[in-house]
């Protein structure tokens, strides 16, 4: 059994995805310079290759570069290692960064979580037969293998008697407060060998921090807090999961989200002095909704996916909306050019579904138009280019155009006024890149072009 167990931890998790990412860098123009540390979240893990995570869509807003070395599966330990390792030309980038962003703490939650719960299941009998070190790849342990371990039939068995569903339910209230506790709340003491978010997390952030102020003293530092990951809309669940799962996942929700509460609180608390931290709230934005009933973090994650590709990273949508969540936080009004942000808002294929408050938070960030896109279809290619010739001819001739003043400012990709041939050309040269199968985004590609 404690082969079983090291497995599942060396995995822990099946829920990071862990493997590490290389450090990256994009340049989307020379405006705000980003760093990014953390875990998977920040890596952008689940995403496709024609995808792009936050700091990507972040710099291109600003119209600035980001370097990300964020590593998926990292826990605030291994944060600390990576500043530890940074070269000196990564410490100069940092250095020189207007913003670094952390997202971290999710990992150590998560180890700590599943080796409380894996032992408590072992020990009651439920998992299912066969599972054993020899036929578990750590590498490929994803929320469905999980829940596969356990013996379905066996722990309907064990819920169906109330002593022992009151004992779950005992044991998932003491792994919460395991986990959120402070000294303030653990009167008698009982926890004070655990409290992961005082005792570890915490601790952790606040060397990080303070590692990052000694080479940047001026940098903004942005903290995102943590969705919750385990979210369901009530009819997938229902639909999808067995009543004895749907109860587990009714009595784990509001236990890890007053355990996520208790990390933005507790991090919050612990950097309110420091004038350089905000916090960044991604839980309250993902979760976009006063009631538990109604949370939407689900909409963000590819936690309904369905089978193998069930993964509680954030989607397009989810970078999306951390995005807007940090740059609210970060204070920056919204840009008239939209760049990327505005043109995967506008191709949502599951608008319909964007919960109302999230969602009004993203728009007030969508800006009237992308450079490039005269057309505003989300697209630039030789339409547009068409378009900006059609209006550089018109002018040329009888002295007026007929672009609508968003269409105009879309078309003047050279920034200098007016629509010339020339912007017609930046267009068609960036049409040309793109359908060679490069993935880059017009301002990143117009950044290129002026090296």
């Amino acid at each position: 059994m404690k082969k079983f167990i090291s497995a599942v931890l060396a995995g822990a998790m099946a829920f990071s995805a862990m493997g590490a990412v290389s450090a990256s860098a994009e340049t989307y123009g020379d405006g705000e310079k980003i760093v990014l540390f953390g875990d998977s979240i920040a890596a952008g893990m689940g995403l496709s290759a024609q995808e792009m995570n936050y700091g990507d869509i972040l710099a291109d807003y600003l119209c600035g570069s980001v370097e990300n070395y964020a590593v998926s599966g990292d826990t605030t330990y291994d944060m600390m290692n990576v500043l530890n390792g940074l070269t000196d030309a990564q410490k100069a980038s940092v250095a020189e960064a207007d913003t670094v962003i952390i997202s971290i703490g999710g990992n150590d939650i998560i180890r700590f979580a599943v080796s409380d719960l894996i032992t408590y299941v072992a020990a009651i009998g439920c998992i299912a037969d066969g599972v054993t070190l020899d036929n578990i790849d750590p590498n490929e342990i994803g929320l469905t293998e999980v829940l596969a371990m356990v013996d379905k039939d066996k722990l309907k068995a064990f819920a169906a008697d109330n002593t022992n569903k009151l004992a779950l339910n005992k044991r998932l209230l003491e792994l919460g407060k395991k986990i959120r506790f402070t000294d303030e709340l653990d009167t008698r003491g009982q926890y004070k060998n655990y409290m992961l978010i005082q005792n570890q997390i915490v601790p952790n952030l606040k060397n990080a921090v303070s590692y990052i102020e000694t080479m940047n003293p001026d940098a903004k530092i942005i903290i995102q807090t943590i969705y919750n990951p385990l979210e369901f809309d009530k009819k997938y669940l229902a639909a999808n999961y067995t009543e004895t799962y749907q109860t587990i996942f009714a009595s784990i929700t509001p236990i890890f989200n007053d355990v996520l509460d208790s990390y933005a609180s507790q991090v919050s608390s612990a950097f309110a002095d420091d004038d350089k931290v905000t916090i960044a709230d991604v839980k309250k934005s993902f979760d976009a909704s006063a009631s538990i009933d109604t949370a939407s973090s689900w909409y963000f994650t590819g936690i309904q996916n369905g089978g193998k590709a069930t993964d509680i990273h954030p989607n397009q949508i989810g970078h999306l909306q951390i995005a807007a969540t940090i740059l609210d936080a970060m204070g920056k009004k919204p840009a008239e050019d939209g760049g990327v942000f505005r043109n995967i808002f506008m191709t949502n294929s599951n608008a319909a579904e964007y919960p109302e408050a999230a969602k009004a938070l993203a728009e007030s960030y969508l800006g009237s138009y992308s450079i490039g896109d005269v057309d505003g279809n989300s697209s630039i290619d030789s339409t547009d280019a068409s378009a900006i010739l059609k209006e550089y001819s018109a002018f040329s001739t009888i002295g007026k155009g007929s672009l609508s003043d968003t269409a105009s400012k879309a078309a003047d990709i050279d920034g200098i006024g007016g629509v010339t041939s020339t912007d017609a050309s930046s267009v068609l040269k960036y049409y040309a890149s793109i359908s060679t199968g490069k993935n880059v985004t017009f301002h990143a590609f117009q950044a290129a072009q002026k090296k």
